[in-house]
């Protein structure tokens, strides 16, 4: 896969998320998850996605467990979405380390010989 293919595929995720935030996204008050922890439960959500994907093989239930992994209620997880969804600016800033991560994590599996790039 083509660095272009992988931020064009970052980039499509980007996008599919924010519908799918913006369909699910439920009204109430209350602090939205930390940044830190956020971009960490979407990264871990945009890595199962891929993998389902790819492989196929991921239960329903895949979604809620990270949510659980990281100590993040699906009420929480909502009330987030819709704060950082009207919350434009931040919301870029967080999907922007959201993607750095990702890219973090493919050159890490790059260097390890466990991915290699068709193309540079």
């Amino acid at each position: 896969m083509t660095d272009k293919r992988i931020v064009a595929r970052l980039k499509s995720l980007m996008a599919g998320a924010l519908i799918v935030f913006l369909a699910t996204a439920c009204s109430g008050s209350g602090s939205p998850i930390e940044p830190d922890r956020f971009v960490a439960v979407l990264v871990d959500l945009h890595l199962t996605e891929s993998r389902r994907e790819i492989v196929g093989d991921m239960p329903p239930a895949t979604r809620d467990s990270i949510l659980e992994s990281h100590d993040v209620s699906e009420t929480q997880y909502e009330r987030s979405v819709r704060y950082y969804t009207e919350r434009p600016e931040e919301y870029l800033q967080l999907y922007n380390a959201v993607i750095d991560s990702l890219s973090a994590e493919l050159g890490e599996l790059e260097e390890s010989g466990e991915v290699e790039l068709i193309e540079r």
